[in-house]
């Protein structure tokens, strides 16, 4: 004709021309390729001329192309892996490179040589696929390849570790007291992605030489032992997984102060008069003490208004003996039971003077004579040797006569002229003998 001004062309995969694509020609053109189509597909077009005020009639036809060339897909790109929050899937993205694949075969192993992998295949033109019930904080090796046919393509390769979020913040925790030794600690399970809690505890607030332990991430209380009494402790608390520990919640607490121990008082605490030494006054006494760290005894000589500490003696003990008591002294006795710093109630009070003579008589090898004497007494025997100690003492103690002399063969001799007559002690001290015996005075 002679009124156009160019041609329209329009062609699509279907007689209604949806989703056609169509292009403006020339009006010069009498030929146009068409290209960028699929294989062993139909195809309508049509044309036209057309001008400013109008288009002609469309002229129509249909056309099948050919078939492709039997050959594999290519391979897939842009293989990229994001894990999920809890670490236990992947999601996998790519890019289709292909157009005549049939589908996409997917592998994953946590190991890259692929051994022992799972499998998977997904339909053709897929470009995103997850996989699930993966092991958290595991790297997982993937790969994918396009298939049809014919054959696969390549495999296309990445890999990544499912690397779950850090597990959020616990709430709730708090403390209750239950002894000067244990505590009990309460708290909010919120589910996250923690595999296990993480509990520390200290004296002191840079938790040096804390003490930490695992629990199970369902756990909603613990209780704390083996605690100081009136401590204050530092505790925190955290939900952790492979990848990481959460924030700590914390809080502190102070144990009570431990209770005043109460100490079984000491009983039937009695003078040992078995064998009775002179000078020296024996001890005895029950104890059920069980925590004790020792004991003490006590001493107030005459009267009982003021005690000494006579001495300090292990746990469990329950007897002493406490000598060179002076003769004729009045001494009073008392125990209680010692655990550090706190004492029980005192015991009885027991009284006694200690023995003018001992109860076993003389060494066999010894001799006192004459006895009953009237002014001269003679002392002899073995051990009677060196510097010997001699006392003359009346029954209530009072020293009368006191004399160190050097014994010549073995023998002593004193004199009591000037006693008057009566009944007296007579104590000896030698180096290898000590002893005491009544002598009677003419």
């Amino acid at each position: 004709t002679s009124t156009e001004q160019d041609f329209e062309l329009e062609y699509a995969d279907n007689e209604t021309y949806t989703g056609s694509t169509k292009r403006d020609l020339a009006k010069t053109n009498r030929a146009e390729p068409i290209t960028g189509l699929r294989a062993s597909t139909a195809y309508s077009i049509r044309l036209r001329s057309r001008n400013c005020a109008a288009g002609s009639d469309w002229t129509s036809t249909k056309t099948t192309t050919q078939a492709a060339p039997a050959v594999k897909p290519n391979a897939p790109g842009n293989l990229a892996l994001t894990p999920a929050a809890d670490g236990r899937q992947l999601t996998l993205t790519w890019t289709d490179n292909a157009d005549n694949e049939s589908r996409f075969d997917i592998q994953y192993a946590d190991n890259a040589t692929y051994t022992n992998p799972t499998s998977v295949s997904v339909g053709a033109e897929t470009k995103m696929v997850t996989i699930s019930s993966l092991t958290p904080c595991t790297t997982y090796f993937v790969r994918v390849s396009a298939a049809n046919v014919v054959g696969s393509s390549a495999w296309v390769e990445a890999n990544a570790a499912a690397r779950p979020n850090a597990p959020g913040k616990l709430t709730g925790l708090s403390s209750s007291t239950v002894s000067p030794t244990q505590l009990t600690l309460t708290w909010t399970y919120v589910a996250t992605t923690e595999e296990a809690l993480e509990l520390e505890y200290a004296d002191n607030a840079a938790y040096t030489g804390s003490t930490r332990r695992d629990l199970p991430k369902t756990t909603v209380s613990e209780s704390l032992t083996g605690l100081r009494g009136n401590t204050a402790y530092n505790i925190r608390l955290r939900a952790k997984n492979c990848a990481a520990g959460g924030e700590w919640a914390e809080t502190t607490a102070r144990t009570p102060a431990d209770p005043t121990p109460v100490l079984p008082t000491p009983t039937n605490l009695r003078f040992a008069t078995a064998s009775p030494v002179f000078n020296e006054l024996s001890l005895l006494w029950a104890s059920a003490a069980t925590t004790e760290t020792g004991c003490e005894i006590w001493r107030s000589p005459t009267d009982q208004a003021n005690w000494t500490r006579l001495a300090e003696l292990p746990a469990k003990t329950t007897t002493h003996t406490d000598r060179n008591l002076r003769t004729g002294t009045l001494y009073h006795y008392r125990v209680r039971t010692m655990q550090g710093s706190t004492a029980s109630e005192w015991s009885n009070v027991v009284s006694d003077r200690p023995p003018l003579v001992n109860a076993t008589a003389l060494p066999a090898e010894v001799r006192v004579f004459p006895n009953p004497t009237t002014d001269r007494l003679t002392i002899k025997g073995l051990g009677l040797e060196g510097v010997v100690q001699v006392q003359v003492c009346a029954l209530n103690g009072q020293e009368l006569i006191t004399q160190t002399a050097e014994s010549t063969g073995g023998a002593v001799q004193i004199h009591l002229a000037d006693l008057p007559a009566g009944l007296y002690v007579l104590r000896l001290s030698a180096e290898t003998v000590r002893f005491s015996t009544l002598i009677l005075k003419h």
